[in-house]
């Protein structure tokens, strides 16, 4: 029988406590709204959305595995087939961690963004 391991919601607040940055820091680099951040923090059993999660990674400036890695323990995964996983693939990959940039980007091809 497999250990189960850390959730989505303490391996989060894991690495924000690594990066030495405020929640204030992290929602705002992630482009997420207070109350949205603060229910990610006060709901430990809290699914967020797959686009919350990608802009989580990015706000955290973490590499490709550390993402798939928190993608995975929220139930998610990057897609080869979704443009939008592989352009936020990509700017992770070359640590491209501006969300208004990478969002500007994805407009363009998407029409979508990260984060609110």
């Amino acid at each position: 029988m497999q250990i189960i391991g850390v959730s989505f919601h303490d391996k989060l607040f894991e690495l924000i406590d690594e990066s030495h940055l405020d929640n204030k820091d992290v929602w705002k680099r992630a482009n997420l709204d207070r109350k949205h951040f603060s229910k990610i923090q006060c709901d430990q059993n809290y699914h967020p959305k797959k686009k919350t999660v990608m802009a989580l990674c990015i706000a955290l400036q973490l590499d490709l595995e550390q993402s798939r890695d928190l993608l995975a323990r929220a139930d998610w995964a990057f897609s080869p087939s979704s443009k939008v996983d592989l352009i936020v693939q990509k700017a992770i990959i070359d640590k491209q961690y501006d969300i208004m940039q990478l969002n500007v980007t994805l407009f363009k091809y998407m029409n979508e963004i990260l984060g609110v």
